[in-house]
């Protein structure tokens, strides 16, 4: 830089964030700046780029959050992945919870026979279609809600769906104790009502109406 753009002033000097000159670094900023300078924008598509917008917005405990949002990059310690990382051998990458296919993350959070059954029973509590694919189906969850509540209840749904499918996997692994579908169903509506009825301002509803029918309980 040029001597004659140096200017010398009495201001105390401080550290300043480019990104966001006037207000300083935050966590928000710092997330929008890699967002937009690191993600290749172009392999995003816009249901993606909804999905990892979205992810973050949702009143469930952080970890859970963390795991949907390794999920959606494939980040998830699965077999597969660790196999690629060099931590697992080749030939151990059978699914932990049905012992047939390797255990890649599309694969354990929605077409393991385990996931799959959960799945199916979530969809129909939730009267919803099940989609192909799990990151469709978050978006599909989202999407068909009627107003901002229900919206938000589907996605806490979903975020529990994918942590007790998790869980059960790791169950097995380090506790060698089989996951059985009915009971990973009725935890996940138990956590789902818990974290959706933490983020109530009025009109809680019980468990019982919350596993009844909980639309009605979303609107309320």
């Amino acid at each position: 830089m040029p001597y004659s753009m140096i200017f010398i002033t009495e201001e105390v000097d401080r550290w300043c964030w480019n990104p966001n000159a006037n207000d300083g670094f935050s966590v928000k900023s710092a997330y929008e700046w890699l967002d937009h300078s690191l993600v290749p924008r172009i392999l995003i598509t816009t249901f993606e780029a909804f999905s990892f917008r979205t992810i973050w917005k949702c009143g469930v405990p952080s970890k859970v959050s963390a795991l949907a949002w390794q999920l959606f990059l494939d980040r998830v310690p699965t077999k597969d992945n660790l196999c690629r990382r060099r931590i697992l051998p080749s030939e151990n990458m059978s699914c932990a919870l049905c012992q047939v296919e390797a255990e890649t993350s599309r694969h354990l959070f929605m077409h393991c026979d385990f996931a799959a059954q959960i799945w199916y029973a979530i969809c129909r509590w939730l009267g919803v279609v099940l989609p192909p694919d799990v990151m469709n189906l978050y978006g599909t969850l989202v999407g068909c809600g009627r107003n901002k509540c229900v919206k938000k209840g589907f996605s806490i749904v979903w975020r529990a769906a994918i942590w007790v499918i998790w869980r059960s996997r790791n169950d097995m692994i380090f506790n060698n104790v089989a996951g059985v579908v009915e009971d990973a169903v009725g935890l996940i509506q138990r956590l789902s009502w818990q974290w959706f009825v933490n983020n109530m301002a009025k009109g809680p509803c019980l468990l019982y109406e919350w596993i009844w029918n909980p639309g009605d309980c979303m609107i309320r």
